[in-house]
Order: structure tokens, then sequence, then C-alpha cells
């Protein structure tokens, strides 16, 4: 857990790279966090509570997900299918597949998951909830 010290660094390294000028009321925050860590403090806290809510709905996502990849491998799959030869085997075990995700078996799903879990974990990892 980080310090108020090196979250208040951290506050004014953030400043560096805005290209507007801070308003009078972000100036006045920052006076009254110097004059009282514990504002920040809470403050941030709430801020973290929010990024904790916005990692519960991307991980809520994994169904949307999963449904969408399985969409593009079947526009994927049927374009491979219309211009190449394919083993009949093969062709076969794709057909079985071409159908809307609601209506695919829970393994045959678990492909598509792990995909969107690529996906989640990618975004995961962009508001600093990953499990690695």
């Amino acid at each position: 857990m980080k310090t108020i010290t090196e979250l208040k660094r951290e506050i004014e390294e953030l400043r560096f790279y805005y290209d507007e000028e801070i308003s009078e009321e972000t100036k006045e925050r920052e006076k009254e966090w110097k004059e009282n860590p514990r504002n920040l403090y809470f403050e941030l806290k709430a801020k973290l509570k929010t990024l904790r809510e916005v990692c519960e709905e991307i991980k809520g996502l994994r169904e949307i997900l999963s449904d969408l990849e399985h969409e593009q491998w079947m526009s994927w799959s049927k374009y491979i299918a219309e211009n190449n030869k394919i083993p009949k085997e093969l062709l076969d075990k794709w057909k079985e597949n071409w159908k809307p995700y609601s209506k695919l078996d829970e393994k045959t799903k678990d492909s598509d998951r792990i995909w969107a879990d690529k996906i989640i974990k990618e975004l995961l990892k962009k508001f600093g909830e990953s499990n690695e």
C-alpha cells in the first residue's frame, strides 16, 4: 500500500502531463490535501472503490465477449471454408458449431471463454487488477 507522500508525488507527476491549466477548484483541493492529508486519503479511497466496481463490471462482460468471439470465429471459419479446400472432417466439425453462442454446449462455449478471458485479463491489467 502506498503512503500519502507517495500518492502526493504521483499526483504532482500527473499534473505535469496535463496540457491545460489546472482549475481553481483543483488548486483549492490540493491546498486542502496539503493541510489535511486524510482528505486526500479518503478521496483516493473513494476512487479506488470506483475502480474496483469497474473491474467487477469488466469481469461481468465474460459471456458478452465470449458471444462476440464466437461470432468472429464463425465469420472467419465460414470465409475459410468458402475460399479453401478444407478436410471434410474439419468442415463437419465447424458446421456443427455454426450456430448462435447460446445454442452451443458448455464445452464449446468454454473455448470461446478462453479468448474472452484473455481480453478481460488485458482490461484488468490496464486498471491494475491483474492477478499476475
